[in-house]
């Protein structure tokens, strides 16, 4: 019944396999492939896999697009294409694509797919390439020079690793010395390893270069080793590791590791996490770590998007920027008042020194609500976070100095400059881009964490930005918005709360219920409370008199023991959803770490991770900042 449903499991996944050819050779070779495998579907039936299809385009040559990119080929087995370019086994998990200035190691590069694959995408780097099978490395230097990338791609030939299927035969012949190889590259961006069984020989040696990887991605072969021993070695040496299961114990298996500390990413590596916001798929050439001002273009779509002032503009086509549409339009209506709001109508300055000269009550409250909306996350130091609805940049630079590498987002392009200027004021290296929490420009699980704060409740539809947020974390989201409250609802009857806010948009309160049932249906597990807080949003005399600093500490107190009596029907409403396997150690973990370090050694041993300086700089700047307050 097992070998039936796996066959059947083929023939389901066949149109994707057909839709996947139409992008990447055109239609007439799509229709061809169509024709063909109604002639193979019983060698599909009898074998189970997709390989007869495979065969049959390989003998036709098609030129493949991969993006902007056609390449050509003198020959190649498509099901190379299947696996690298549909399958995405080749590729780790952290959304990476090589651009230029890379390193990418290609072992086991049989024909050269991935490595003109990768090639084709960087404008200038290098891919070694290293085939120990004569005949298949002669194909690679063919399909080199085909597609014009001798100038990035060096052909080795020769064998790496030890033991495998090439054990004993006349490929050992010749060896190549990776050490030698690699001596000169200060970093591999990405080692791709497909060697056949020998990459338990190459790891075992723990070699000097494997410091210098930040990512692997590779095809394990348990008839040679076992893939768990693998991982944990790997995972010994500082890397977080996945292993996707294979069907049967002997088939191969695929491992993915990304360096523990890949996530303190470099500005540039932050940016290849952006996408086309329409298509969410194609990488934006012409966006880098610069970020010169101009247009960068959709190598999917071909869609067009300005960098202005430095800040990528990635707004979905639907948002007319013209902002011009017609009067049944409600939605883009809505969209286009509160950025026009928030582009002009606020209080600059305030804005973006906040909380620094408000009241030190006020600042206080802010940083008490900051704590609760992360105490439930994963550690954050060195984590990618996206923060949606980033408003002038407060809580992008509060998730900054929790060690975070920072991904802030609005649709005002008035509150990105304002952001970007806090940033420039606080020596902070997050970075800003005009985008929309219901289109975010990012890849499926692009981030460690998303995170929202006052955000949602701007929206017509709070559940598609809900739902956003669960797609592009791979670990935890973090939602932090007014509750749908019977107390809030008598506050605003009083004139107290607002039930539409100076924007133009009604508060769209969330019941937790509704929340986590989006959250659930991405497969997040939810923990959600209700607390009570309530401030203005620019602090007014009350804020001044509780700043005394002879009301300072009854003002804190009487706030503490409301929240206490009253939190579990308040205002204010936390949601936090976290993915099976995401890291275990939460924000309040890391905080005592921090407290009683000498307990924290083993346990940071246990877990593959070391306190760095970076935390005891991020310290400092934490309290510089509540330095600050309390002197305002």
């Amino acid at each position: 019944m097992k070998k039936l449903d796996a066959k059947l499991a083929q023939l389901v996944e066949f149109p994707r396999y057909v839709a996947f050819v139409w992008r990447a050779c055109g239609p007439s070779v799509a229709l061809r492939t169509l024709a063909r495998t109604l002639l193979s579907t019983p060698a599909i039936l009898r074998s189970g896999t997709l390989r007869a299809v495979d065969q049959r385009l390989s003998r036709l040559r098609p030129a493949v697009r991969d993006g902007g990119a056609v390449t050509r080929w003198a020959r190649a087995d498509f099901g190379l294409f299947r696996d690298i370019l549909l399958r995405r086994c080749y590729w780790p998990d952290d959304g990476f694509v090589p651009r230029a200035g890379d390193t990418v190691v290609d072992l086991g590069a049989n024909a050269g797919v991935f490595s003109v694959l990768a090639a084709r995408r960087m404008s200038a780097g290098r891919v070694i390439a290293v085939e120990a099978q004569a005949d298949e490395h002669e194909v690679l230097a063919q399909n080199i020079a085909l597609n014009g990338v001798g100038g990035i791609v060096t052909p080795l030939l020769g064998f790496v690793g030890a033991g495998g299927s090439f054990e004993g035969s006349e490929h050992r012949q010749r060896v190549v010395d990776l050490d030698a190889v690699l001596a000169g590259v200060d970093q591999i961006a990405l080692l791709k390893v497909d060697i056949e069984g020998s990459e338990f020989g190459l790891f075992a040696s723990r070699p000097a270069w494997l410091r210098r990887v930040r990512r692997i991605a590779m095809e394990v072969h348990p008839p040679y080793g076992d893939p768990e021993e693998l991982a944990a070695l790997l995972t010994g040496e500082g890397f977080d590791v996945r292993v996707r299961p294979s069907a049967t114990p002997q088939a191969a298996v695929y491992l993915y590791a990304v360096r523990a500390r890949v996530a303190r990413a470099s500005r540039a590596e932050l940016l290849r996490l952006l996408v086309c916001p329409d298509c969410r798929d194609g990488e934006l050439a012409g966006l880098d770590a610069e970020l010169v001002d101009g247009d960068v273009r959709c190598s999917m779509c071909g869609a067009a998007y300005p960098v202005r002032d430095g800040i990528p503009i990635l707004l979905p086509a639907s948002f007319d920027a013209s902002g011009v549409h017609d009067e049944v339009d409600h939605l883009h209506e809505h969209k286009h008042r509160q950025a026009d709001y928030f582009d002009r109508g606020v209080a600059e300055e305030f804005e973006i020194e906040r909380p620094r000269g408000a009241p030190a009550a006020y600042g206080w409250l802010l940083s008490r609500k900051f704590r609760r909306s992360i105490e439930q996350l994963p550690g954050l130091d060195g984590a990618v976070v996206v923060d949606a609805c980033c408003g002038s940049g407060m809580e992008a630079e509060m998730l900054e100095r929790e060690g975070a590498r920072v991904i802030a987002i609005d649709i005002s392009e008035g509150c990105a400059r304002r952001a970007r200027e806090r940033a420039r004021r606080r020596g902070l290296d997050y970075v800003v881009v005009v985008g929309d929490v219901e289109h975010l420009p990012l890849r499926d699980g692009a981030a460690d964490v998303s995170y929202v704060h006052d955000g949602l409740h701007h929206l017509a539809d709070p559940a598609s930005g809900v739902r956003e947020l669960a797609r592009v974390a791979r670990g935890a989201v973090s939602i932090n918005e007014p509750a749908d409250a019977l107390g809030t609802a008598a506050m605003v009857r009083l004139g107290v709360s607002l039930e539409r806010e100076d924007a133009g948009n009604r508060v769209a309160r969330l019941r937790a219920a509704d929340v986590a049932r989006e959250l659930a249906r991405s497969g997040l597990e939810t923990r959600a409370r209700r607390y009570l807080m309530y401030y203005r949003h620019e602090p007014g005399s009350v804020m001044r008199l509780a700043s005394r600093p002879i009301a300072r500490a009854a003002y804190r107190a009487a706030v503490t023991l409301a929240d206490v009596a009253l939190g579990r029907w308040g205002n204010k409403l936390q949601v936090t959803g976290r993915r099976g396997g995401a890291v275990e150690q939460t924000t309040d973990d890391r905080r005592q770490n921090v407290r009683r370090p000498e307990q924290a050694a083993g346990r940071q041993q246990t877990a593959g991770r070391q306190q760095t300086a970076n935390g005891k700089q991020q310290r400092a700047g934490r309290e510089a900042v509540a330095a600050e307050d309390e002197a305002a």
